[in-house]
């Protein structure tokens, strides 16, 4: 399947919250990745001021911490991609990025 790369390049990106990815929600199995990493689900907000559309999305990183990030926090998101699916009638866009960082520099999670 084709992730294709996202370029949030003069865009805005702040954090609000960041959660492990639940996998089985009976048994309460996290998520991993093929590398036995945490799949976390980082949920920030990014706004375009060149097309002034902004919003909400869930964004999947891999970490083997904990992502810690408070709500307002600046971030990059390194390798940014999106795959647009469909299940039935329903559809959507799955986002994901090979690790967030702090706009400022320094990784949140490894």
């Amino acid at each position: 399947m084709r992730r294709p790369k996202v370029d949030l390049t003069g865009c805005t990106v702040v954090g609000l919250e960041a959660t492990p990815k639940v996998a089985d929600r009976t048994t309460g199995e996290l998520a991993t990745d093929a590398d036995g990493r945490t799949k976390w689900s980082v949920s920030v907000f990014v706004s375009d001021p060149a097309t002034k559309d902004s919003g909400a999305v869930k964004v999947t990183v891999p970490s083997s911490t904990p992502i810690a990030l408070s709500a307002g926090d600046p971030l990059v998101l390194v390798n940014p991609r999106v795959l647009h699916w469909e299940v039935g009638n329903r559809s959507g866009m799955a986002w994901s990025a090979d690790a967030v960082e702090s706009a400022g520099g320094g990784k949140r999670g490894e």
